[in-house]
């Protein structure tokens, strides 16, 4: 949970976001996730499992700067950079995932 509060937090504070993710997209996010590792098989979410499904999810929910959609930004592109700001959680911390 904490992995996701963290890359949705990172919305909110980045400059070419007007609007970053709202607390019911980090939900939407952690309910994903959830479905795609039962769907794999597990009954635990992994880190790569909320990477693979951040854009999918929370790239229509954003609303980029004038500025940045002016130099060509994408959301996606964005929460790209955000991926690799945030760090994963080591195996410690993956129960608090």
């Amino acid at each position: 949970k904490k992995y996701i509060v963290h890359l949705v937090q990172a919305t909110r504070t980045n400059g070419s976001l007007y609007l970053g993710a709202s607390p019911r997209s980090s939900i939407a996010l952690m309910k994903v996730a959830q479905a795609w590792a039962y769907m794999e098989g597990r009954s635990f979410v992994l880190p790569d499992d909320v990477k693979h499904l951040l854009i999918p999810v929370l790239s229509h929910r954003l609303i980029l700067t004038a500025d940045a959609r002016y130099h060509g930004q994408s959301s996606e592109r964005i929460l790209e950079q955000i991926k690799k700001e945030v760090a994963v959680p080591i195996q410690q911390d993956v129960e608090s995932l």
